[in-house]
């Protein structure tokens, strides 16, 4: 079995958002067959918890200014369901990849 892949899931305050957005997530990668581990915040903890959680990607349902090591996905869409489906298509291709080491060459 693969390592799980870990995702930080940011809102403004950390709290429903996120975790919403974090269970959605979590339950429709599962069913891919992709295992995932979450860690949610608010967007001002985004950098510590970046440094701490190390994940692979970040699901942002708000604006994010800084820059990070890993590739911020947009997770608005998990909360509204437009376009839900491409999102979790994006998501889920690029965690596929990062765990393929014939990706890398």
């Amino acid at each position: 079995m693969q390592n799980p892949k870990r995702i930080l899931v940011v809102c403004g305050t950390g709290i429903a958002t996120a975790t919403i957005v974090a269970e959605k997530i979590k339950n429709a990668l599962n069913t891919r067959g992709i295992p995932v581990v979450t860690c949610t915040c608010q967007a001002d903890d985004t950098a510590q918890k970046t440094e701490e959680f190390r994940p692979d990607c970040v699901v942002s349902t708000t604006f994010m200014e800084d820059r990070f090591s890993v590739p911020v996905f947009r997770g608005l869409p998990f909360l509204t369901g437009v376009k839900e489906e491409k999102a979790l298509s994006e998501l889920a291709d690029y965690l596929s990849r990062s765990s393929d080491p014939s990706a890398a060459q």
